[in-house]
């Protein structure tokens, strides 16, 4: 599946963080937003968007999973999307996330608020890359 350079997914399950739809357009990406990993995997049988934005939910109950990235990584294999990832953790979280092999793909750990600016030249950063290569 061909990466589309300017999309960016935005998965807002919980709406634990800001929204940062506004940073992301400053970015030059085109906003799509999915309310539920559901909606989002179903999105990404048919587009492959150059970032992911996510929120790293962990919930106990959760019996074969870590979290709820598990799903959308295997998603991002199947389709053999190899979009960035932004991911949205609270520093309580972080250890929890370290269990989680996110393999080669290229992340930026964001914590909310306060950290715009690393949040930014991440995505800079990736856009940089994609347009160096066309």
């Amino acid at each position: 599946m061909n990466i589309k350079n300017s999309l960016l997914l935005s998965i807002v399950e919980l709406g634990a963080f800001p929204d940062a739809s506004s940073l992301y357009r400053q970015c030059g990406y085109e906003v799509h937003t999915s309310t539920s990993m559901r909606l989002a995997l179903k999105f990404l049988k048919g587009h492959c968007p150059r970032v992911i934005a996510c929120e790293f939910i962990y919930l106990p109950t959760y019996s074969m999973r870590i979290s709820n990235l598990e799903p959308l990584l295997a998603a991002m294999d199947l389709y053999r999307c190899p979009a960035g990832l932004v991911i949205q953790v609270q520093e309580e979280q972080r250890p929890r996330l370290a269990r989680l092999d996110l393999g080669q793909r290229p992340h930026y750990l964001w914590a909310g608020q306060g950290d715009d600016a690393g949040l930014r030249a991440a995505l800079q950063g990736w856009r940089r890359e994609v347009d160096a290569q066309t």
